[in-house]
């Protein structure tokens, strides 16, 4: 998650001084928000991992990428799958039938466009 300075902070309207305590007081606000982050990252990390585990016996195809799927079966045979270059010619190797048919539909809106 980006941490940006306040959208509503005018920096070109300040000079001298107050510019100097409009960028200090923005870097504050920054800060703040990056140890309110690093206090949760156990928390985090322990409720993340807890929801993995209780959903992996039955979801576990939704949760693991599938390209780090396909890379990992790939490895087997002394390969290794690399999203931009085999997956299109993976996806040119599918019939017609094999496709989604939501996504034959999204693919079809596309290219009328």
């Amino acid at each position: 998650m980006p941490i940006y300075p306040r959208a509503e902070t005018n920096f070109e309207a300040n000079s001298g001084p107050k510019f100097r305590e409009t960028i200090v007081e923005e870097l504050d606000g920054m800060l703040n928000a990056l140890t309110a982050l690093k206090a949760k990252v156990d928390e985090t990390i322990k409720t993340k991992t807890e929801q993995v585990e209780s959903n992996w016996g039955t979801e576990r195809e939704r949760l693991v990428p599938g390209e780090l799927a396909l890379d990992l079966v790939m490895q087997k045979f002394g390969l290794r799958f690399h999203k931009d270059h085999d997956g299109p010619r993976l996806a040119g190797l599918m019939r017609d039938e094999e496709i989604d048919p939501g996504l034959k539909a999204l693919i079809v809106d596309l290219g009328t466009l």
